[in-house]
């Protein structure tokens, strides 16, 4: 079985089967585009980098070279090749440049039962915490004020104008569907946590990640805390870079 997920709406509205026998421990970052999900991902892996990415296939060609330590690009027939076998646990159409995206069951099997894997999206948190709400921490970042999620996305300087506005306004929408349910799906468990990232710096974010792991009472602290047991603990870090 393999999840279609468009839009936010189809992405926490709905409720997903479980459909993977055994989940690895997975640390997502969930966010529209800008929030700062790769930043704060490339500072939690500088501190601690035996922790596993797990990458999507995508149609979209790479913005630079770090963008390959999240994605594997491909064209439509591979994509399409792919998804004809039923190979994505889930995929999508990305509405702001017409883009696929898919990650692949064969890329969450990859990761061993004492690794740590961390996942960057905007729309697969809820299907992949609905396999094991236990193993699977779905932490959403926001970035409240406009102007700087609009900053930050001029910023990265791999897009034209047209894709930037179309990047923006669906961000904002998205953004905003989500706050308007926060509480909901965090009762549902859909959600673990909200972190704001306007004005904070990497580190900030990650500190505030390490103190919602440390404050979690119940089985699923343990998947992540006591790994300080055997691989140290996990967003802990020494330096500082903005986002």
């Amino acid at each position: 079985m393999m999840f279609e997920i468009n839009t936010p709406h189809a992405a926490y509205l709905l409720t997903y089967p479980r459909t993977i026998t055994t989940m690895p421990r997975l640390l997502i970052l969930s966010g529209v585009s800008g929030v700062g999900k790769t930043s704060v991902c490339e500072y939690i892996r500088s501190q601690y980098p035996y922790l596993k990415v797990l990458r999507y296939l995508t149609t979209r060609k790479p913005r630079n070279n770090n963008d390959m330590k999240y994605t594997v690009s491909g064209n439509m027939e591979k994509f399409d090749y792919h998804q004809q076998l039923g190979e994505f646990f889930c995929y999508c159409t990305y509405v702001a440049n017409q883009q696929k995206y898919g990650l692949l069951r064969s890329e969450i099997e990859s990761v061993g039962s004492r690794d740590i894997a961390i996942f960057l999206t905007s729309y697969f948190g809820n299907a992949l915490k609905a396999q094991d709400p236990q193993k699977v921490l779905n932490i959403w970042l926001i970035c409240t004020d406009e102007t700087v999620l609009l900053r930050r996305l001029k910023h990265r300087a791999t897009e034209g104008q047209p894709e930037i506005a179309n990047r923006y306004r669906e961000a904002i929408n998205e953004q905003n569907f989500i706050l308007s349910r926060q509480n909901q799906f965090i009762t549902e468990r859909k959600i673990d946590h909200v972190i704001d990232t306007a004005y904070k710096d990497v580190r900030q974010v990650a500190h505030q990640g390490n103190r919602i792991l440390l404050s979690t009472s119940h089985m699923q602290a343990k998947c992540f805390v006591t790994v300080a047991i055997w691989r140290g603990p996990i967003v802990l870090g020494r330096h500082t870079r903005a986002m």
